[in-house]
């Protein structure tokens, strides 16, 4: 995403990267094909293989954005803003994924 927004080089370095950032996608999710029902993979790994990788996409825009912005914004917006949106992906993917929101138990000695 750098290489075609700010026009970065895209190195060996960077493949590497990207090659073994998607071999850690597979490995995860166990997709059905390479992994036979008995040992987890399957259907159920498509939805969370489909959120890695937009969490991958993301955190490439948060990269290109930070990149671009240069010095221009102050660092700590960045991390509020990611913040931010993190905290509203999570409650808008979460019950989309079947998933509640889980708090710690309060325990008033």
């Amino acid at each position: 995403l750098a290489r075609i927004i700010l026009k970065e080089k895209y190195t060996i370095i960077n493949l590497f990267a990207t090659t073994f950032g998607l071999i850690g996608i597979v490995l995860v999710t166990k997709p059905g094909i390479l992994f036979p029902e008995k040992d987890g993979g399957g259907e159920s790994s498509v939805p969370w293989a489909c959120a890695t990788l937009g969490v991958s996409v993301i955190a490439a825009v948060s990269y290109v954005c930070v990149r671009g912005a240069g010095q221009a914004v102050h660092p700590m917006k960045f991390v509020l803003y990611t913040a931010c949106v993190e905290l509203v992906c999570g409650f808008v993917t979460n019950p989309i994924m079947g998933q509640s929101l889980v708090l710690p138990p309060c325990d008033h000695g």
